[in-house]
């Protein structure tokens, strides 16, 4: 691992994945015109140069719980001015950070079976004929999620993937153990789960996902969530006796329409948005898939 920083990266031509094109689901090939370069697709592109993950949209594929574990690294990074996951993208510049390559070759580290393992990519991203990314984007110019996800699902077997848990997702792009917490068992304890929920995330010590289980269509439709979906936690407040999470759907759409959510008419008091600085009536209209929810719910 020390002569990371001495790999080429520095070529005359546009480096080229010699293990060749990820595999694409048939959905994602009915709707895939071409695979292009990121500098083709963007003018000026970034990587993880944008503040938080709010720009970041998954896509066709199926990997929620990636893109959740992208997510709360991502925010995890900006809370705490902290490298975590873009340390481990090359080429990096002076200060450590991930720098854009315009010959198209990267290298990102994984922790894959037991080890940091080297995962070289090229930046060739799969579009579809309306110009829209097929894989995980950002609404901005920014390739980090792309770059990942691409380095992620190559060692997952391409981008039609069957899905995973962001437990996993997570020990992958961190080293950090994951855990399991099954709200629905019979040992789960509520206040011991909040406690240390709370008091991990704000240490800097937790990340936190959560998921739904399965449910009918009825019933999902009504409470604004999907079934069997990962959702990133981007922070946990204990605020004028209401225990809160603020929660993004990696789609970057459809909401939670529950207790407090922007929709719910009745729990948000005005000192609970100006403490939030949170405006359901504002959010109405800006839907990025961001939301609050109760503990209890």
């Amino acid at each position: 691992m020390d002569g990371d920083s001495c790999e080429n990266f520095a070529l005359s031509d546009y480096f080229t994945d010699k293990d060749g094109l990820l595999t694409l689901s048939p959905k994602q090939q009915r709707k895939l015109w071409q695979w292009r370069r990121a500098s083709h697709i963007y003018t000026s592109p970034l990587i993880f140069g944008q503040h938080g993950c709010g720009h970041i949209v998954q896509e066709t594929v199926t990997d929620c719980s990636f893109v959740a574990a992208l997510c709360v690294s991502i925010e995890y990074e900006h809370r705490f001015g902290r490298q975590l996951i873009t340390q481990h993208i090359y080429p990096q510049g002076r200060s450590g950070k991930p720098a854009f390559n315009p010959a198209g070759k990267y290298m990102v580290k994984l922790f894959v079976n037991g080890l940091w393992r080297r995962v070289t990519i090229d930046d060739l991203l799969p579009v579809a004929e309306s110009g829209k990314l097929l894989c995980t984007y950002s609404i901005s110019s920014d390739i980090g999620q792309c770059l990942m996800e691409k380095a992620f699902l190559k060692v997952m077997g391409g981008y039609d993937f069957p899905g995973s848990n962001s437990s996993t997702d997570l020990h992958v792009l961190t080293g950090w153990i994951p855990e399991h917490i099954f709200v629905q068992d019979q040992a789960f304890d509520a206040l011991q789960t909040w406690e240390r929920m709370y008091d991990g995330l704000h240490s800097g010590n937790v990340l936190l996902t959560i998921a739904t289980g399965e449910m009918s269509s009825d019933v999902a439709s009504a409470l604004g969530l999907v079934p069997s979906h990962a959702y990133a936690v981007l922070d946990v407040r204990d605020v004028c006796g209401h225990r809160l999470l603020m929660v993004k759907n990696p789609w970057s759409s459809l909401r939670w329409t529950g207790k407090f959510s922007h929709a719910d008419q009745t729990n948000w008091t005005s000192e609970l948005k100006q403490m939030l600085d949170y405006d359901p009536a504002a959010a109405e209209n800006n839907d990025q898939g961001i939301f609050w929810i109760d503990f209890e719910s």
